[in-house]
């Protein structure tokens, strides 16, 4: 019940400034008529473009990790027979991933496998201790979402971050210019309260103007957040295996060109599971 606490926060953070923006600033201080409206349908078309992608990355069920990678019932017999014998279990566990094609090791060199969802992590799939299972292409947990940015949701992220600085910019300009243009010698705070802090808010961006521009990048790398902070898994040829262009990234495409080869028995991509 905690974790929601940060997306409850971010979603009144939403309602309080529409309440500030159409009923205080456009509701009282614009008079002129045209200019209302057009304040208005502007402020509605942004923010519908901000809270469509802001529902998808926190309702979107992460993709689940698919039932051929997780382990059979041989398979747990023959790990539970070497449990005792590290250099067998990882003969058992080089053997699991070959079959399953699995190409990228932890940073350890080993075969990354997860002994709590009783699975061989996919490539680019990591453990999230927040919704208690594997996340495929995990890239980190957001608390503003209270969901995992992953392979199903990374899109809508971008998309929600970079909305928030548009929608955040917007109101903050038109509602700082117009009251400075229809009253030069005003202050800001001799107006309600609702119009300073929501020009204060809108050029924070929700302080998503700051994290926005470190996405590109990664897209382009590509590398995850998880990747960056622990390292990423190794994987001979490097992330240039990953590389497929920026939109086959947006669509969930950061995979190893090896893999999308093989079989869609195998390959984890193609699964119905997976959109």
């Amino acid at each position: 019940m905690f974790h929601w606490i940060p997306a409850v926060t971010a979603m009144a953070t939403f309602g309080w400034s529409y309440y500030a923006y159409v009923f205080v600033f456009c509701g009282k201080y614009v008079k002129e008529q045209a200019l209302h409206v057009v304040f208005i349908m502007v402020y509605h078309l942004l923010l519908f473009f901000c809270l469509w992608p802001y529902a998808m990355t926190t309702f979107t069920s992460p993709a689940p990790v698919p039932q051929s990678f997780h382990f059979s019932t041989d398979e747990r017999r023959a790990l539970e027979s070497c449990a005792n014998s590290p250099t067998r279990k990882t003969a058992v566990l080089e053997a699991m991933a070959d079959k399953r094609g699995v190409l990228t090791r932890s940073s350890g060199g080993l075969v990354a496998h997860c002994d709590r969802c009783q699975c061989i992590k996919p490539d680019r799939c990591h453990h999230c201790s927040k919704c208690q299972r594997c996340i495929t292409k995990m890239d980190h947990h957001c608390p503003w979402f209270n969901n995992c940015v992953s392979f199903r949701t990374y899109k809508y992220f971008l998309l929600t971050l970079f909305y928030i600085v548009v929608l955040g910019a917007y109101a903050s300009l038109s509602t700082s210019f117009y009251l400075w243009h229809s009253n030069p010698r005003r202050s800001l705070l001799e107006l309600s309260l609702h119009i300073p802090f929501l020009v204060i808010v809108g050029r924070s961006g929700g302080d998503c103007d700051g994290s926005l521009p470190r996405h590109p990048p990664r897209v382009r790398r590509p590398q995850s957040q998880h990747d960056r902070v622990y390292a990423g898994p190794r994987i001979q040829g490097g992330w240039r295996f990953f590389r497929s262009g920026c939109s086959s990234e947006l669509r969930g495409g950061q995979y190893a060109c090896k893999i999308q080869r093989r079989a869609k028995s195998v390959l984890w991509t193609y699964s119905p599971g997976i959109k």
